[in-house]
């Protein structure tokens, strides 16, 4: 049986998962991981100001 389509609605964010092919781990360094999760925060922020300023 297919997937139901999803709905896209303009200007809304989608879900957003991490995952290495075949679920391989992703990241082998706390470093790699920390530098991944401070460019993930600083989007975010700016998202929530780019949102809140609509």
């Amino acid at each position: 049986m297919p997937r139901r389509a999803r709905l896209a609605l303009p200007n809304v964010p989608l879900h957003i998962i991490q995952r290495g092919n075949n679920r391989q781990a992703c990241f082998y360094a706390d470093e790699d991981y920390r530098f991944y999760l401070d460019g993930d925060l600083r989007v975010r922020f700016d998202l929530i100001f780019k949102l809140n300023r609509i």
